[in-house]
């Protein structure tokens, strides 16, 4: 995996490599953490429930498509809707409704079992690598011609 390219997604991958794992795996996010206060909850009682604690979601008034959209190349969306569809294709109305939707949970943080958090980290990985083959090493350069774009006056997506 280069980690050039995933940047957080990286470090999770090594975590669930080379570090020995308890019952439960949560990570935060940069200057962004969860606020339990003194009213820690009681992980095993909490996950008979819930499978994960998430970030708060944030709602726009726009599709997440055309918030994307706005920051990056649009067609990059697609590529990965298209591995879903491939590899995935039981999240594909999943995968249109967050697209269409105007809910994100920002910040890939979370808490979660252990079990749990070993198949999100293959399943992403196999998306991005999946991914990075269809783009080959053109990602730097897709991203060096955007910014270029953008440099310039000029929106892309």
């Amino acid at each position: 995996m280069d980690d050039r390219f995933y940047s957080e997604i990286y470090m999770l991958s090594h975590v669930a490599k080379e570090y020995p794992l308890k019952k439960y795996v949560g990570f935060c996010h940069n200057r962004r953490y969860f606020d339990f206060l003194d009213n820690i909850p009681d992980l095993d009682k909490l996950f008979e429930t819930y499978d994960a604690i998430v970030a708060k979601p944030l709602t726009y008034n726009y599709t997440i498509k055309t918030q994307y959209a706005s920051s990056h190349n649009i067609e990059d969306l697609y590529l990965v809707g298209g591995i879903l569809a491939d590899k995935y294709p039981s999240y594909c109305n999943s995968w249109h409704n967050f697209i269409n939707g105007k809910i994100l949970i920002p910040y890939n943080m979370f808490i979660m079992k252990t079990d749990d958090f070993i198949k999100y980290i293959n399943f992403i990985n196999t998306v991005l690598n999946d991914y990075i083959l269809m783009v080959g090493g053109d990602i730097e350069k897709r991203i060096e011609e955007r910014k270029k774009f953008e440099d310039e006056g000029y929106q892309l997506g």
